[in-house]
Order: structure tokens, then C-alpha cells, then sequence
């Protein structure tokens, strides 16, 4: 079951990455901006609660110090995410969803080193393969010196990523999904529209908000589709407790991405580049290796 949310959160994350890198390239004035559309279309999650109260019954919010680090891990993503909108000012969303895959190569290292978990030795070949994988298509999708910047800032997101999934993975065998759930996307929230309390980004935010209203489809689209992507990473860690095997999984989304990207262009929503066809190949044999890794994962 762990498997197919995983997936899941993987395939809503890659859709995210290549609608986030149309919206930086055409309609963010800033690249933080995506951080504050983020956190304000994230607001809507709440008003879902009255219909989700049959299925969940009862909501209990964890206790103070649960409730604080929920709090945190969701400042953190939110930092995370301005750092992943500026890196994709740089380069391109398969790059930067490459990137990412620094996470399940360090994940194993340090679960055992604080969790002290152990996978088997097929688990940890097939988390390698699909880091392999995912590093071969980003190679592939390098397009300047400007990937310097990307990697720099993607290397501190990728430390912040992996403490939040090690503390995602003490909060759930704490406390229940739905509350958890609820809490890390407070902290997401506060997070994201914090930086409206400072005159320049209100000023630059204002300034933008009419390119930003007329794509306001987009913005609601994609921010349910990220909310319901890191959700579904939360259930797939609350289901397994293994957040190394988790990561492993969402390291499949350069893959997604890039089909996503090549659907997109042949239907002329997006103008990839005809590299893309040049290196099909070499594409799709990544993503072969990715399959490899995600069968021996499971």
C-alpha cells in the first residue's frame, strides 16, 4: 500500500515541477512569489475539513511539543520550496527534480545513524539504481553554467529535506495522519506569507498581482496538486516508517517529469527543447533503470 501512495506522490510532484517551472519562466516576477501563492492557495485545505469529518470522525491535534515540530517541518518545506523556485530560475524542472535525489542517497546513511533502521541489501541497491537514474537525466537536461547556482541552493534544500523527513518520521509514530497532516501545513502557511509583512515583498507582490490573478486557475491547480503531493509523502512514511524507502520511491519524479514534459510539448502546452528527442534513448534508459529500482525497493 506504502508503494503505490509513494508513487502516487511521486507522479504529483513531477506535475508540479513542470507546471512550477512554466509559472517561474512566465508568470512570477519573483521567484519567492511561487512561496507566497503556495502558502495562500494552501489556505483552502482547511475548508475540505467539514467533508472529511465523516471519514476521519474526530480530529485530535497533537500535544504542544508534537504540534511544535509539526510546525517546523512545515517552516522548513516552505523554506525548501523558495529555495527549489529560485533554483528553477536557473535551470529546468527535470535538473531540479534531479537534484532532489541527493535526498534518498543520504536518507539511508542518516535513518540509521539517528532512527536506526536497516533495510535489506536489495532495498539499498534498488534506492541506488533509481539515484543513478535520476542523475543521468538530470546530466541530460543541463542547459548552462547557471546549474552551478541551481546545485548550490538545491544542496541546502536537500539538507533541509532530509531533517524534515527524519522528523516526519518520529512525528507519525506519534501522532495520527489526518492531524499531522493538518499541523505541517500550518507551519507551511505561516511560513509562506510571512515574508508579505515586509513593505518590499508586498510592494513587489502587488505589483504582480494582476499577471498573477488572470493565471489564478493555475496557481489553485497546482498548489492542491502539491499540497496533495506532499500528503501523500506523508501517509506513504505513516504507512511504512521507512522514510529512506519513501524518498527512494519520489526519486522516480525526474522520470515523471520528463514524460510529463514530452506530452506536454507534443501537445504544445510546453516548448521543451528537441534535445529532448536527440537523447531519447539514453532517456529512456534511466528510466528503465528507475522501474529496476522501484521493483527491487518493493
Amino acid at each position: 500500500m506504502w508503494l503505490a501512495v509513494a508513487l502516487f506522490s511521486a507522479i504529483c510532484f513531477a506535475t508540479v515541477y513542470v507546471v512550477d517551472e512554466y509559472c517561474v519562466d512566465n508568470i512570477l516576477q519573483k521567484p519567492y512569489m511561487g512561496v507566497i501563492t503556495s502558502a495562500l492557495a494552501s489556505i483552502s485545505i482547511f475548508f475540505a475539513i467539514p467533508f472529511t469529518l465523516p471519514i476521519v470522525k474526530v480530529i485530535h491535534f497533537p500535544e504542544n511539543a508534537d504540534l511544535l515540530l509539526c510546525l517546523i517541518v512545515g517552516v522548513i518545506i516552505q523554506i525548501n520550496q523558495g529555495l527549489y523556485f529560485k533554483a528553477l530560475s536557473y535551470s529546468t524542472a527535470g535538473t531540479i527534480a534531479g537534484y532532489w535525489n541527493m535526498v534518498p542517497a543520504l536518507l539511508p546513511i542518516l535513518s540509521y545513524l539517528f532512527l536506526g533502521s536497516v533495510l535489506e541489501l536489495d532495498q539499498y541497491r534498488g534506492i541506488y539504481l533509481i539515484v543513478l537514474a535520476s542523475i543521468g537525466l538530470s546530466a541530460l537536461d543541463t542547459k548552462s553554467t547557471e546549474n552551478i547556482f541551481a546545485l548550490l541552493l538545491m544542496l541546502v534544500a536537500v539538507v533541509l529535506q532530509v531533517t524534515a523527513l527524519l522528523l516526519m518520521a518520529y512525528i507519525f509514530k506519534r501522532v495520527d495522519f489526518h492531524s499531522g497532516f493538518l499541523s505541517i501545513t500550518t507551519g507551511m502557511i505561516v511560513a509562506g506569507v510571512f515574508p508579505l509583512l515586509m513593505p518590499s515583498v508586498r510592494r513587489s507582490f502587488s505589483q504582480n498581482y494582476q499577471k498573477l490573478s488572470s493565471s489564478i486557475n493555475i496557481f489553485i491547480g497546482v498548489e492542491i496538486m502539491n499540497l496533495v503531493a506532499y500528503g501523500s509523502l506523508q501517509k506513504s512514511i505513516h504507512l511504512s516508517g521507512e522514510p529512506s524507502l519513501v524518498a527512494a520511491i519520489d526519486g522516480t519524479a525526474p522520470g515523471f517529469a520528463f514524460i510529463f514534459s514530452m506530452l506536454f510539448f507534443k501537445n504544445k502546452v510546453r516548448n521543451i527543447a528537441s534535445k529532448h528527442y536527440q537523447t531519447l534513448f539514453l532517456r529512456l534508459t534511466n528510466i528503465c533503470v528507475m522501474v529496476l529500482g522501484v521493483w527491487m525497493v518493493s
